[in-house]
């Protein structure tokens, strides 16, 4: 049961070695001594950043069910007592996500942006069958559709942040959107575990997913209005 968490650690251990390699000094480094300060972001270009940290943040928050709640769902929910099985359920989401951000590379990240929330949306529906029906067919549907529609929410709202950051302040620009989607993420694991704890699995996820679909459905209206306003400015 602790292999998991050796392996994590390390995993985590390798990564360090590599981050501890990498060159201390860059041409494009800033003069002086270091200190925290705001990226900054020019006007244009806050509401594509606002889109895509809504559509990471949605994204993390979703994933923070499966990830925190996947396995208990499985076994209090759908009424599989197979361990094995319900990691292999689990485990489609992860997969679907990787597939789905090799196959949507050539989709612009407005667009998906605009289709994730409406895949994450069908997916907690499925997941929230599944738990009424007991339906295990219902749970790995779920995972399918809910992992397609996590990868266009992150792989579009990064690649919005990614293309709205000024070139000299893109690494404090992403790690910004990074922090709020992490901190996203902290909030939804501790609020969902705390109402599963309280008032139930079932009631956890039927209040906790349209909290969470919001998200996305912001990220979706933003990233839209957003384009329109600017083409007006152009146009104008």
């Amino acid at each position: 049961m602790h292999l998991s968490f050796w392996v994590l650690t390390a995993v985590t251990v390798l990564v360090g070695g590599f981050v501890f390699a990498l060159p201390r000094h860059t041409r494009d480094e800033a003069v002086g001594p270091w200190r925290p300060r705001l990226p900054r972001m020019p006007r244009e270009e806050r509401a594509a950043f606002t889109a895509g940290t809504l559509g990471i943040s949605a994204a993390y928050a979703m994933g923070a069910i499966f990830l925190a709640l996947g396995a208990q769902i499985a076994r209090d929910l759908v009424r599989s007592d197979n361990a094995f099985v319900n990691g292999a359920i689990i485990s489609i989401s992860a997969v679907t996500i990787g597939v789905v951000a090799v196959l949507a590379r050539p989709l612009r990240p407005r667009v998906a942006v605009t289709l994730g929330p409406v895949l994450a949306l069908v997916g907690l529906g499925l997941l929230i069958v599944a738990g009424l029906d007991h339906s295990l067919v219902a749970f790995i549907a779920s995972s399918l559709v809910a992992g397609a529609g996590y990868s266009l929410m992150f792989s579009g709202g990064l690649g919005l942040v990614t293309s709205s950051a000024p070139a000299h302040h893109r690494a404090a620009v992403i790690s910004a959107a990074y922090v709020v989607g992490y901190l996203v993420q902290a909030v939804a694991a501790l609020g969902l575990g705390l109402l599963a704890t309280t008032s139930g699995l079932q009631f956890a996820l039927e209040l906790g997913s349209p909290v969470i679909l919001l998200l996305g459905v912001a990220a979706l209206v933003v990233a839209n209005t957003g384009r329109r306003r600017v083409a007006a400015v152009a146009a104008a």
